[in-house]
């Protein structure tokens, strides 16, 4: 299986893939937070950082849970 960050660089990089049909699903506290691909503005070393509702956010990737594409998911870390 390849990881969280691996899964994202090869939807970026993928002439046939578009980064908005994806989202990614990460765990803040107790709430799973939904964050569109194409709002990540970098990753660098084990975190992300993110622009989304107005804010920057780092989001660390070993909280990622799952990726969806069209809403069905397609990665998810067991």
């Amino acid at each position: 299986m390849i990881t969280a960050k691996q899964f994202i660089k090869k939807v970026q990089f993928d002439p046939n893939e578009k980064e908005a049909n994806y989202q990614l699903v990460y765990l803040n506290f107790n709430s799973e937070v939904y964050v569109e691909l194409d709002e990540i503005l970098s990753m660098d070393g084990n975190f992300m950082t993110v622009f989304q509702n107005s804010k920057r956010a780092e989001i660390p990737m070993h909280r990622i849970r799952k990726f969806l594409k069209n809403e069905e998911v397609v990665w998810e870390r067991k």
